[in-house]
């Protein structure tokens, strides 16, 4: 219970053909409410912080936030420090106490990527820090190359490359909320069998926000043990804020604010939560 390794979440829930939520939090009630909302549904969670959003909350601070809430909670509760490109960042994770990293190489040649992941992954297991890595893009690392980038690096998971229909990216990020809204993506369950079967290992669903729920909960049964969910998580809180300024009298108080704000948000966890549960 409380404050556990993401590479353990995952594993259990990977047994149990289920999948864990994984939240990007920059805030108190964002961590808060995700912990608590996974209390009352009595499931594990898993708290990301994107190394790009350190801007506005550091790394130190994310973890200052989340390690006591997570520590206390009554469920297994991972803490994640997502897509740092370098060394000096993944170093800088782990001396603020990240349990966890999600690496992402910034080498574009394969082999390249390999013997990086690889020496962070050696880096981070002598520290006792798990790892979960990303091995390229869909259509452009083939499943044979995926495989072997699991096979070779040591990583605890896999971030499976499969997700295809997906042009967001580089849209600004204001614009890519309205488009995950009005776009479908898909799953190569095909390429994401034989992934499976070749690693068997967990494996992780990163851009989740354009997939259709039938999809995802299949998606358990082909060794997904983490769901990650970001700007539609970030979405939600806005639109809780909306509409709380809307509908309530909060009394210009922004405590007034956040209370109005919080079952709205909630309720949205929740879903998403019981959406991965499995049976």
């Amino acid at each position: 219970m409380a404050l556990s390794k993401v590479s353990e979440i995952m594993q259990e829930a990977y047994s149990e053909h289920k999948a864990v939520m994984c939240f990007e939090c920059v805030n108190y009630e964002q961590i808060a409410w995700s912990i608590e909302t996974a209390e009352e549904e009595k499931r594990p969670v898993i708290l990301m912080l994107y190394y790009d959003m350190t801007f506005y909350t550091e790394a130190r601070e994310f973890m200052q936030m989340a390690k006591p809430l997570a520590k206390k909670a009554s469920v297994p509760v991972g803490l994640t420090y997502v897509y740092p490109d370098t060394a000096e960042l993944v170093k800088e994770a782990m001396d603020v106490g990240f349990p966890s990293i999600c690496f992402n190489s910034g080498k574009e040649d394969l082999k390249e990527r390999i013997c990086e992941t690889k020496q962070i992954v050696e880096l981070a297991h002598a520290k006792g820090v798990d790892v979960v890595a990303n091995p390229g893009e869909y259509g452009e690392i083939t499943v044979e190359e995926a495989i072997l980038f699991g096979e070779e690096t040591g990583i605890d998971g896999m971030i499976a490359p499969v997700v295809y229909g997906n042009k967001g990216n580089n849209l600004h990020f204001t614009e890519i909320r309205h488009w995950y809204e009005t776009n479908i993506d898909y799953i190569d369950f095909e390429m994401l069998g034989e992934i499976n079967d070749k690693l068997k290992m967990p494996l992780v669903i990163h851009r989740s926000y354009n997939l259709s729920v039938e999809q995802l909960q299949k998606s358990l049964s082909y060794g997904v043990a983490k769901i990650d969910n970001g700007c539609p998580f970030d979405t939600q809180f806005y639109r809780a804020a909306e509409l709380a300024i809307k509908m309530t009298d909060c009394g210009e108080s922004y405590f007034a604010l956040l209370m109005n704000m919080k079952e709205q948000v909630k309720a949205y966890l929740k879903m998403c939560i019981s959406n991965v549960a499995g049976e």
